[in-house]
């Protein structure tokens, strides 16, 4: 990796954790206040409506999921006018897919009573949220095509910056809403998520004028044909959507229609923190992709299979780390966050959410390189695969609840189970023969990984057992001496000498550059 690209890496890491602490912030201090003015069954329809724009980002990504490696491969080809027709492409297409989901959401709204247990009390906010949620949704997919510049440019540092500053504006908005209006209502967090995807619509497009001028929206440019092109590789990328879909966003409407609607809420809850975890693993790994694309592009086969592996260790040594702690205090953290609640509905929730953050530090180390498939126009056993183990996951957690009356720790450990398999065994390998390294080159480079976090895990549980946690400063020092401590273990197991050369280089860079 070069000098450049080494030190804008490590300003992009810096802005995707920016962007996830002032996320996860908004989401620890609203989501309190919301669960104890408005009850677990109201604000389980936020996830629920956030879950029905899952089912039309299905639709939405058979052009948007290939958009940015397309256009990536083109650009840095020098063909600039495929590029850009592209570019205008996918954006006309994007219009076409809006009109369509619009129609879509309206027929939705007008007869969700039907499909969902809510009470009549709540129909009407509950209607608003749907509103409001699938409205933003649209927007962000008429919007999405302006984010393809961070990524071809590699400064995903500036689409970070324009995450935090959404963020702001959804935590001002929600500030606004919390003190004028007489009473809590749950649609709040909807609104101000709209507000703030109207900021990035048109800060994103500002963006992508200044930093990618090479390449412009040109109604002339629309081509057909480049659409069907797309259309190939992105009808396997929905299926991928699909099976995401299946694994993480049926999981609340299920329990609402064989459970309870108070009990898909509470469940929302225990994965409010699990669900920013992943995020912030999403977001992460992102910085990794664009390098992928142009080695790839370049024909660099062997700096991309040490790239690869550094984006392993990177992974778990940034992310994994913190997880890990997450599960080891999670109960200590549920008692200061969820104080009015039950200590059996604590003991309760802390299960659920160990078990999701468990998942989510398996796949971590994993997670750039499953884009490898897509970097190489490789996908379909990926898809086919990713499909068929969601819609076993589904089956065993719906059989789970209709046949062995499981109650809600069955889910998220059937999940982590049955997902589980598929990232250690599957993924790594995939990885490696899609670009024409030996199967095991990540497999081993992952065991190791694993083998680590185990070794981390144990060491905190224990050092974890010495503090005796009765506040949020108690809590907070526990948090910061385990982090050191496993930072320190995570850095001499899994980082070979070279990468632990390059990390230091970096951030030493990055300080220079700050």
């Amino acid at each position: 990796m070069e000098k450049r690209d080494n030190r804008q890496f490590f300003v992009n890491i810096l802005a995707s954790i920016l962007a996830f602490i002032v996320n996860a912030g908004i989401q620890f201090f609203v989501t309190p206040i919301l669960t104890k003015n408005v009850g677990d069954e109201a604000y389980s329809f936020i996830t629920i409506a956030n879950d029905f724009t899952s089912f039309a980002g299905i639709f939405a990504s058979i052009l948007n999921s290939v958009a940015a490696r397309f256009i990536s491969v083109e650009f840095y080809k020098k063909n600039k006018d495929k590029a850009e027709q592209y570019y205008s492409s996918i954006f006309i297409g994007n219009i076409i897919i809006s009109i369509i989901l619009a129609i879509l959401a309206c027929v939705f709204i007008l007869s969700y009573t039907h499909i969902l247990n809510v009470s009549k009390e709540l129909i009407p906010d509950v209607t608003v949220i749907f509103i409001i949620t699938f409205a933003n949704y649209i927007l962000s997919v008429l919007i999405s095509i302006f984010t393809v510049s961070t990524y071809v440019k590699n400064r995903i540092d500036i689409a970070s910056s324009r995450n935090i500053a959404s963020y702001i504006i959804k935590l001002l908005v929600i500030i606004l809403l919390f003190v004028f209006m007489p009473e809590v209502k749950v649609y709040y967090i909807a609104l101000a998520t709209f507000f703030s995807t109207v900021f990035l619509g048109i800060s994103n497009s500002y963006v992508a004028k200044k930093i990618m001028p090479e390449i412009r929206l040109n109604v002339k440019s629309f081509s057909p044909k480049l659409i069907v092109e797309l259309l190939k590789t992105g009808i396997w990328m929905s299926i991928n959507n699909l099976s995401n879909v299946l694994a993480n966003n049926l999981t609340t409407v299920i329990i609402n229609l064989y459970i309870s609607a108070n009990r898909a809420g509470f469940y929302s809850v225990a994965l409010t923190i699990p669900n920013c975890v992943n995020t912030f693993a999403y977001a992460v790994y992102n910085v990794f992709v664009p390098t992928y694309v142009r080695l790839y592009a370049e024909g660099k086969k062997d700096e991309l299979i040490q790239y690869c592996k550094f984006s392993m260790n990177i992974m778990s040594f940034l992310l994994c780390v913190p997880f890990i702690v997450l599960c080891i205090v999670s109960k200590d953290f549920l008692n200061l966050w969820q104080s009015y609640r039950s200590d059996l509905e604590i003991n309760e929730m802390a299960i659920i959410m160990s078990l999701a953050v468990t998942l989510v530090i398996i796949y971590t180390p994993l997670l750039p390189l499953s884009q490898l498939g897509l970097t190489a126009n490789k996908v379909k056993v990926q898809m086919v695969n990713n499909i068929f183990v969601s819609f076993t996951s589904l089956v065993v957690v719906m059989l789970g609840i209709k046949v062995l009356n499981w109650d809600l720790i069955g889910i998220p450990l059937a999940t982590l189970i049955v997902q589980g398999f598929k990232w250690i065994f599957f993924t790594p390998i995939y990885a490696a023969w899609v670009i024409g390294a030996k199967k095991v080159t990540f497999f081993r480079s992952n065991i190791k990984i694993v083998i680590a976090e185990s070794i981390i895990f144990i060491v905190m549980y224990f050092m974890h057992k010495l503090f005796n946690i009765k506040g949020w400063v108690e809590l907070i020092i526990c948090i910061g001496f385990l982090s050191i401590l496993g930072y320190i273990m995570m850095f001499i197991i899994i980082f070979p000498k070279s990468q632990k050369k390059r990390f230091i280089n970096g951030i030493k860079r990055l300080g220079g550059k700050l």
